[in-house]
């Protein structure tokens, strides 16, 4: 029982922590982009997403690999650490002589780069960052994380409004990232050494940091690989196309993927779940992975809709009239939402049978597809090629993450009933498109009453599923 609650402590706090994240840099990048303007806040954003892909570099899956080594064997903190924090280090150089390297081939204007290079070095701050927090959680102990990354949040949002309101330029905000991130790595820094480890004689073990190398490879290549898949779109749109064309593929896309933390923290929630019915019987398994296939879908179908439907008056009340050209952005990237969703079950599902090798053969696969389909399509489309590969590669992925556990002998989901959840679905859509016309929280308030009085009525939701989504 003691083991449970602190599996749910730390589920609710591993989440908190991504929720405040999450909405915190949402509110601050909405408001810059109707203050700054579609250009200037393609150079913003821009920026963060290509320093992004190299965050992971410098990581080099060290703050995944942190969590499960430590857990499995607590003695190990203090060398796992040293050892750790040494390779970080060698791969915090070459990910940030990378960023240069590129930023100048690219011929960039003198003032993203700029932009590139302090944001180059917030981002390879916020991998360490990203490390203890890994940590934390092996050591059970996410709260501190949660402490740590809190702060972030007023810092970017007070400091980030400060400067737009200043007329301070792109400079300054890339300055209060930075400085945020050095206050997290800090309060990161000081927690560990008075509440996990003391400091101790530094020195390196060569066998250990062999052995640690060789672990981290995998986790490295899925996440660096996960990182291409979601994020080089951004990165070859501005290339091809330009800063406009980016701020308003980015107004549209970061709205489906502020949702995305749901189906994260359902993962996180049903991962232990699904890893110990691994281990007692194919049919337990089995019947946890259709559950969570069915609260994804409930969840991701009502999104959708709302996203797709209602378009038009989400991106002019959060952007204002200068952004309309990303309502159909919008209405096409929201199928994004729903495909996220669905993929969440079998990934986690793969993960629990201990297959997360494949995972990363599925995202080095899509991000092939990803940067094939952007070349061909982003020339001539611009965003709107952006859009279109960003569908095809997410469908592309959920099709392949199915197959996958098709093959491993998972296959109850083809005899999955959806045709309730559809109709509920269905009138859900009529019900907000008659109201579209209406002020915006009308018809996302009428639509989702009716979907969950007819999941109700239908049976389609039982009380111990209610019970999991809350």
């Amino acid at each position: 029982m003691l083991n449970k609650k602190r599996v749910a402590k730390n589920t609710i706090l591993i989440s908190s922590t991504r929720i405040c994240q999450y909405f915190a840099l949402f509110l601050f990048m909405v408001y810059a982009a109707r203050f700054l303007g579609a250009e200037d806040y393609g150079k913003l954003t821009f920026a963060i997403v290509f320093t992004n892909l190299f965050k992971f570099l410098a990581d080099f899956g060290l703050g995944g690999l942190a969590t499960f080594e430590v857990a499995g064997n607590k003695s190990v903190i203090g060398k796992f650490v040293r050892t750790s924090l040494f390779i970080k280090i060698i791969f915090s150089f070459f990910s940030f002589l990378l960023i240069v390297i590129i930023i100048n081939i690219l011929n960039y204007p003198e003032i993203t780069k700029k932009i590139v290079y302090i944001f180059g070095i917030a981002v390879i701050i916020d991998s360490f960052v990203f490390f203890y927090g890994g940590l934390f959680k092996g050591t059970e102990k996410a709260e501190y994380e949660f402490y740590c990354v809190f702060w972030e949040n007023p810092i970017i949002l007070g400091g980030g409004l400060f400067c737009l309101h200043k007329n301070y330029g792109l400079i300054s905000i890339a300055f209060v990232f930075l400085v945020a991130k050095l206050i997290s790595l800090g309060l990161c820094k000081l927690i560990y050494l008075k509440k996990i480890q003391p400091a101790t004689p530094s020195f390196i073990d060569l066998n250990y940091l062999k052995t640690l190398t060789k672990k981290t490879v995998p986790f490295a290549l899925f996440i660096i690989f996960a990182t291409i898949y979601s994020q080089i779109d951004t990165v070859m749109l501005s290339y091809i196309s330009g800063d406009k064309a980016v701020g308003i593929y980015q107004c549209a896309i970061r709205i489906p993927l502020m949702f995305m933390i749901i189906n994260h923290s359902l993962e996180l929630a049903f991962l232990p779940t699904m890893t110990r019915n691994f281990h007692i019987s194919k049919e337990v398994l089995e019947t946890t992975h259709l559950k969570m296939i069915k609260i994804l879908l409930l969840l991701g179908l009502p999104i959708t809709i709302i996203l797709m439907s209602l378009s038009e008056k989400i991106i002019l009340f959060l952007y204002g009239e200068s952004f309309r050209a990303s309502i159909v952005v919008l209405q096409v990237v929201s199928i994004i939402s729903i495909l996220r969703y669905l993929t969440s079950a079998p990934a986690t599902l793969i993960t629990a049978i201990n297959k997360q090798k494949i995972k990363t053969y599925i995202y080095i696969a899509a991000s092939l597809i990803n940067i094939a389909l952007i070349l061909i399509l982003i020339p001539k489309y611009s965003y709107s090629g952006a859009m279109i590969a960003a569908v095809m590669t997410n469908s592309i992925v959920l099709i392949m993450h199915y197959v996958i556990i098709s093959i491993n002998g998972f296959k109850r989901w083809l005899k999955f009933k959806m045709c309730p959840i559809l109709i509920s679905s269905l009138m859900m859509f009529f019900i907000v498109n008659m109201l579209r016309d209406q002020p915006l929280f009308i018809p996302i308030l009428l639509g989702l009453i009716t979907y969950f009085l007819l999941l109700l009525i239908t049976k389609s939701i039982t009380y111990e599923e209610i019970k999991a989504l809350q």
